[in-house]
């Protein structure tokens, strides 16, 4: 069924190119008459660079015309090949594809002056760095599990913190709190703290970091406006903004395309992309009203959430500029977090009973990683908070009431 429906889809787009052709040809046919019509001036078209007087050809309304005809059929085509593009996203692999399996390992908990903490992971890295939030009671103290042992970040003190991303080359970023209760930005490589924070900033955060070293996340300053910014060897610079007064930075990609959300001037958070220092807003859900981009993997794959327009909010992808909602498995309520080079998406969802299960998806299909997996011990996967590049996943999962973190292996 799937296959049918992607060739009728691409039946269309090669019988509209078909029909255009022809029109095209009709109509120059007829534009061999030695009588000149008047020149069309069409106001809306885009305007190419000045040419000389002898290069300009009269153009004559038969021309004109054709002109119009090609400008529709490839309007037309273009629909037709987004929709095309959305069956085959949608619809074509998971008909083909076969169930992936994980292995699962549960990252142990983390000691915090002598008492047992709940560690709740935030990001891994392509190498099986683990980072994250160990909280004891009502604090939090930013963690690392690498070789098989999770610690905490003794470099930043006993201070609350959090550890939000980290690379390949374990350099580790988040945000730690002063005396004040205000949270500031840092950044650790080598076992060194690097203090993204100055007085200009209230409060800071750095949210993910890339292979290059550039760091993305917020700013607030103390005139009340928050930035969407990135840090590099040189320092902070905020990022353009919708004209809100507010946004956030969540993900950098390898290639330096940044993604978040940036209030426009109707205050609601709308999902950007960031790319050579100018901002795009994305697309949004129909009858959707805001939204955020939470992970980018490349300019051309974005994930992040959009409201449906219905009183709910369902995860979504942006492929090369086309949102496609990726549903939920029954419930109401999705939303993505992560996303690598692959295509696989992770996150959480709602089910049709009101549980919060853990996602994957990947060749047009959402799974509950619940299912996917061989886990027992009352262990129950409910957020999938980052995938790496070899597909490894680390989530947050409850055992007996209590909040543990496990990485997942495709197998």
């Amino acid at each position: 069924m799937h296959e049918g429906i992607i060739a009728v889809a691409i039946l269309i787009a090669v019988s509209a190119s078909a029909i255009g052709l022809a029109a095209v040809l009709f109509l120059r046919r007829r534009d061999t008459s030695p009588h000149m019509e008047p020149t069309l001036q069409i106001s809306d078209r885009p305007r190419r660079p000045a040419r000389s007087a002898s290069a300009e050809k009269p153009r004559t309304g038969q021309a004109a015309s054709v002109a119009l005809v090609a400008t529709a059929i490839h309007s037309f085509n273009a629909h037709i090949a987004c929709y095309a593009a959305s069956a085959c996203i949608l619809l074509a692999p998971a008909g083909c594809s076969k169930s992936p399996h994980y292995s699962v390992t549960e990252i142990r908990t983390v000691e915090v002056n002598g008492y047992q903490a709940e560690l709740h992971p935030a990001a891994i890295s392509s190498n099986g760095a683990v980072v994250g939030k160990a909280r004891l009671t009502l604090t939090d103290f930013a963690f690392v599990w690498k070789s098989g042992k999770p610690e905490i970040l003794s470099a930043l003190g006993r201070v609350e913190s959090g550890a939000e991303g980290v690379n390949e080359h374990g350099d580790i970023v988040g945000w730690f709190s002063s005396s004040m209760g205000a949270c500031y930005a840092y950044a650790l490589r080598d076992g060194k703290v690097r203090f993204l924070h100055n007085s200009r900033h209230s409060s800071s955060s750095a949210n993910a970091i890339n292979g290059e070293g550039l760091i993305v996340g917020t700013v607030e300053y103390r005139r009340g406006s928050t930035d969407a910014c990135y840090w590099d060897s040189e320092g902070v610079h905020p990022l353009p903004s919708l004209g809100g007064g507010r946004g956030c930075a969540w993900d950098i990609g390898p290639n330096g395309v940044i993604v978040g959300w940036s209030n426009g001037k109707t205050g609601k958070s709308m999902p950007v992309r960031w790319q050579q220092g100018k901002i795009k807003k994305l697309p949004l859900l129909p009858g959707g009203s805001w939204g955020e981009a939470r992970a980018v993997a490349s300019a051309d794959l974005i994930v992040g959430i959009s409201d449906a327009g219905t009183g709910s909010i369902h995860a979504v992808l942006w492929r090369s500029g086309t949102i496609v909602d990726l549903g939920t498995l029954g419930g109401k309520n999705s939303f993505a977090q992560a996303v690598n080079a692959k295509g696989q998406v992770v996150g959480w969802t709602e089910t049709e009973d009101g549980r919060e299960v853990a996602f994957v998806w990947q060749r047009g299909k959402m799974y509950d990683l619940n299912q996917l997996t061989s886990i027992s011990g009352g262990i129950v996967l409910h957020r999938a908070r980052d995938v790496n590049a070899s597909g490894s996943i680390v989530a947050e999962a409850a055992r007996n009431g209590a909040t543990i973190a496990c990485v997942l292996d495709q197998t």
